[in-house]
């Protein structure tokens, strides 16, 4: 991501992460 970690990234198997900078 160019724009840094912001929305939903996916870890694992279906695990949603949301992650906001």
């Amino acid at each position: 991501n160019t724009g840094g970690l912001s929305g939903k990234l996916t870890f694992g198997e279906g695990t949603q992460v949301t992650v906001i900078s």
